[in-house]
């Protein structure tokens, strides 16, 4: 188990842009563990998608307001490579990255980090919909969230 000394302690709890790259950090804990202190494998699909939630809520997408407008994201694909273990007490940085984005869907691509350590890489593709599960534009994320990632 690993009890490093982390800069990535000083990020705030909603994370922050740098060079057009959302980076987030969490603390693994006991319950995102199996009885060995090893990370169980769903657990790096909660902090993805954290990830995510903090990079539009930075970006002025409340998805609550969304919801309420009618729109919502769903994950479409999603392709990830287990690449080394996170263990119980880690500091682990999740960095997210716009790929690519269209009226109706984005791709990011995410990695989970320990200091210089690569965990795991992913990339994702979240399409917008609406409540009857049709796809919808997103007009607010062309704006928002586009004019952070760019910078």
């Amino acid at each position: 188990m690993s009890n490093q000394p982390n800069e990535s302690l000083l990020i705030p709890a909603s994370g922050v842009f740098k060079n057009g790259i959302h980076e987030i950090a969490f603390r693994v804990y006991y319950e995102n563990t199996d009885m060995g202190g090893v990370v169980f494998y769903a657990e790096y699909l909660r902090w993805l998608e954290r990830a995510r939630t903090e990079m539009l809520r930075q970006s002025n997408l409340n998805q609550i307001e969304l919801y309420q407008e009618g729109l919502l994201f769903v994950v479409a694909e999603l392709t990830i490579k287990y690449h080394k273990p996170a263990l119980m007490d880690d500091v682990i940085v999740v960095k997210t990255q716009l790929l690519e984005k269209k009226n109706t869907f984005f791709v990011c691509e995410q990695t989970i980090f320990r200091g210089s350590e690569k965990l795991l890489s992913a990339q994702v593709k979240v399409c917008s919909i609406n409540k009857l599960g049709k796809p919808c534009r997103m007009p607010l994320f062309n704006f928002h969230c586009t004019e952070k990632l760019k910078h």
